[in-house]
């Protein structure tokens, strides 16, 4: 005989939501695939690098764009620094004194409206590429990351991040994870709303002149949304960076509080909104793995079997659609045993810092500084950076004489 009771249990409509969600991001990741890049464009660029004590980073990341493999006379450096305490203003003057990189200094509260500064004076190129100090690159994204600009409708395309000191521990493990799922995996698709982030995106220089980055807190991901309402598409390539990424809980804290106060509903804009939820669902796969493994021990304090098993069966199919993704896009295959510790121990730090910040820290304002310093004196710890998404590196000749 039926168990109605059982059946109407709210937990069981929960767990049907969070199943509806697997079977979307398990068609999301059979959507992903690497794509082969035709080089035939090459704009004028300015890559913009953004630093706040950054001296123990600085000099690497401008050596690599230094070699970067593209026309030398096609692309300029600039070093927008946040009135840096530490020795990175006297490293950025001794590149340019060689006439190697533009660098300007000035103090701001965050790093939308100085980066909006440094574009206005220094900036000449008609394609615009933020990264960060820590970022290190392959030697031809530049070469990749412009080529989608050759569709007139493209106003900004991201490429991809990786998490490049993964070794460091569990927490830089997790970030790893976390970054071929949320930076890679939906980079890799045919779309024309993807957004991307400060440490890897490209704006054509109109899109930016109509929107500008402002005052937002997560500056990256507003300008795209916006970017987008203004009919430009936001398209991914494959043009790759491996990042330094937090490496203890106390920096994952002091990071994710400062994320999280952000009302992610802003970032919806004006048109495209259900496109836009739609591909917003892969980077809240914390969120539904949060609510899945609530109601996994509720049911199993109330002993209703089905309700065990149906959660356990979701969980499997979470796993199942990161592990997809991961084969397809190659680079995250090294990270695949560690997918169920990022949707378990990694989802109760998830939750807790997000608990924190919108219960208690929403009405005793208990987390206020906006750019926290994750190691003392520099921002960045300085970790040496893995990179071995080089070997899926496009082999292409040599651009930089062109």
């Amino acid at each position: 005989m039926v168990d109605w009771a059982q059946i109407y249990n709210p937990l069981f409509f929960i767990l049907v939501i969070i199943f509806l969600y697997c079977c979307y991001i398990l068609y999301f990741a059979l959507t992903v695939r690497r794509k082969r890049i035709k080089h035939e464009y090459f704009p004028y660029v300015s890559v913009l690098v953004y630093a706040k004590d950054a001296g123990n980073v600085i000099r690497r990341r401008i050596e690599n764009l230094i070699k970067q493999n593209y026309p030398k006379n096609k692309y300029e450096i600039i070093i927008y620094d946040n009135a840096s305490k530490d020795e990175t203003q006297e490293i950025c003057m001794k590149y340019k004194k060689k006439k190697l990189i533009k660098y300007l200094r000035k103090k701001f509260d965050r790093k939308g409206p100085l980066l909006d500064l440094a574009i206005k004076k220094l900036a000449k190129g008609e394609i615009l590429l933020m990264t960060d100090p820590d970022v290190l690159a392959e030697k031809n994204w530049i070469l990749n990351i412009v080529q989608p600009f050759k569709d007139k409708s493209v106003g900004a395309v991201a490429g991809t991040v990786h998490c490049g000191n993964y070794y460091k521990g569990i927490i830089p493990l997790m970030r790893a994870v976390e970054d071929e799922w949320r930076f890679v995996a939906p980079v890799l698709r045919d779309s024309d709303t993807v957004f991307s982030i400060g440490a890897n995106q490209a704006l054509r220089r109109e899109t930016w002149e109509q929107t500008k980055y402002g005052g937002s807190l997560l500056d990256d991901l507003d300008i795209i949304s916006r970017i987008i309402d203004k009919g430009w598409k936001a398209v991914g390539s494959s043009a790759t960076g491996t990042e330094e990424e937090v490496e203890t809980p106390g920096q994952y804290w002091r990071q994710r509080t400062r994320w999280y106060k952000v009302n992610t509903a802003d970032y919806f804009g004006v048109s495209k909104k259900w496109k836009k939820f739609l591909e917003s669902f892969p980077h809240v796969i914390q969120f539904f793995a949060l609510v899945l493994l609530i109601v996994f021990i509720i049911s199993l304090s109330i002993t209703f079997n089905y309700l065990i098993w149906f959660s356990i069966i979701n969980f499997v199919l979470m796993n199942l659609a990161m592990i997809i993704a991961f084969i397809k896009i190659k680079t995250g295959k090294a990270f695949i045993p560690a997918i169920p510790l990022f949707l378990t121990l990694d989802t109760i730090l998830f939750g807790t810092t997000l608990f924190w910040v919108h219960i208690p820290g929403r009405f005793f304002h208990l987390t206020k500084e906006v750019w926290p310093s994750l190691q003392g004196r520099y921002y960045h710890v300085g970790s040496e950076l893995k990179k071995w998404f080089f070997e899926f590196e496009e082999k292409v000749k040599d651009y930089t004489k062109i």
